[in-house]
């Protein structure tokens, strides 16, 4: 990387060199971080700092708290994970992505800095791929002096990067299983795996709808003396639901006849995103939403959740079991009055098999495309096949290339159709990068 700012493709460099570290090290993890901040001067450590964890839903939670914070007056940088098309998406200083020249030089300040480490102790690992990330976003905001910082955890909690971090506020989103590999085979152990980012103190929001994730959470809190508030649908209600927005009553802790937003998506996971996002923002600042602030919630658009990226072509990242329950109901509740047809690809070490039955038993769907991906975790068109051989009550069509795929599906979205594209977000990537280039 020497030579690489005489580069013109420097920034590919950069991007290149991150894909190929490793995913995880052999070194302690936070203490490697804790290393590293220090190396570089321990940037935006005492900036105030929303971190988000959670197994759904935590990315929209993000959004929407960047939206009302900037709203509001204020800077924020927000890091989020993962991309679709471009690696700055990761990195975000009031709603827009960070400039390649910016990230390319965050990464070279860090890249240099793991060099010298290495030729004073031989043994020092490189930061992880996940770790480079946030490290540059966090030089990046104190370049960049931002008043606020919204973390989202990659995977877990408690051995996350991020978790290196006193936030001012910790909040924790809808609990599910999901990385069972790595963070636990029952609701409970990814739950505990999730509280880990609740600190001495400091107050967690966390949406309760499951007891055994909630029993966790709270127990956690009491440990470590943190005030525990606790978000239920009570919070809220839906006046009205259309296509393209929803009016929504928050019910504040300041306001008793409560405050209306309007989102622009009807997707009920997305209440209750909104509502823990709503919640979060009240502690945080320690005033009550406004017009004002509201008013920033109005245009949120967050990448592949249930986001219509052309007419009647809608795509969601329903990764895992939970997420394709929510949805499944979501699309129940569209109004679309012609035929639904989806497109699906999925990783192998996600429930693919469930999700597949779920779509099925749905009822939802006259047309089920299936299709692979170039991804080496990624299921292939023979497996689908398979799995659906001589079964199915819709039977599928199936692709090896998702592009392909999709070049046959959206002749299905037109004339009241309507063009449902979910699984892994590698999926939206490729079909938002298609429609967008």
């Amino acid at each position: 990387m020497k030579d690489s700012m005489n580069n013109a493709s420097a920034y590919e460099q950069a991007e290149a060199y991150i894909l190929n570290t490793p995913k995880f090290t052999k070194a302690d993890g936070l203490k490697h971080t804790r290393e590293m901040l220090k190396l570089l001067g321990n940037p935006s450590m005492k900036r105030k700092i929303i971190h988000v964890a959670g197994t759904n839903g935590k990315g929209s939670v993000c959004a929407y708290l960047n939206a009302m914070l900037c709203t509001g007056g204020q800077k924020v940088g927000l890091f989020t994970s993962p991309h679709l098309v471009s690696m700055c998406e990761r990195i975000r200083i009031n709603g827009e992505n960070v400039c390649r020249a910016e990230f390319t030089r965050a990464f070279e300040a860090i890249h240099a800095q793991v060099e010298l480490a290495q030729r004073q102790q031989s043994t020092f690992e490189q930061p992880t791929f996940f770790e480079y990330l946030f490290l540059m976003a966090m030089l990046l905001f104190e370049w960049q002096q931002v008043d606020v910082i919204i973390l989202e955890t990659g995977l877990g909690g408690r051995l996350d990067a991020t978790n290196v971090v006193t936030p001012a506020v910790s909040v924790i989103t809808e609990i599910g299983l999901d990385h069972t590999a790595y963070l636990g085979d029952t609701v409970g152990q990814i739950a505990g795996e999730k509280a880990g980012i609740i600190k001495p103190g400091v107050p967690v929001i966390f949406w309760d709808k499951c007891p055994e994730s909630t029993l966790v959470i709270v127990e956690k809190a009491r440990q470590m003396q943190a005030k525990c508030l606790p978000v239920t649908k009570e919070v809220y209600a839906v006046e009205k639901s259309g296509h393209k927005n929803v009016d929504f009553l928050f019910r504040s802790s300041y306001y008793k006849k409560g405050t209306c937003v309007t989102m622009p998506i009807w997707a009920p996971y997305q209440y209750e995103n909104l509502a823990v996002a709503l919640c979060a923002y009240e502690i945080f600042t320690e005033h009550p939403v406004d017009e004002t602030v509201i008013s920033g919630v109005r245009f949120v658009k967050w990448p592949c959740r249930f986001e219509e990226i052309m007419p009647d072509v809608i795509v969601d990242g329903a990764h895992n079991a939970d997420g394709m329950r929510a949805f499944l109901d979501a699309v129940a509740c569209d109004d679309t009055v012609g035929m639904r047809t989806i497109l699906f690809g999925a990783m192998t070490d996600k429930d693919y098999e469930t999700m597949l039955s779920m779509i099925q038993e749905s009822g939802l769907f006259d047309r089920i495309i299936l299709t692979g991906m170039k991804e080496v975790r990624a299921v292939k068109a023979y497996s689908y096949e398979r799995l659906f051989a001589g079964r199915a009550k819709v039977q599928p069509r199936f692709f090896a290339e998702p592009l392909e795929a999709f070049a046959y599906a959206k002749q299905f979205a037109c004339d009241g159709n309507r063009l449902y594209i979910a699984g892994s977000l590698y999926l939206g990537g490729y079909i938002v990068k298609a429609v967008v280039s």
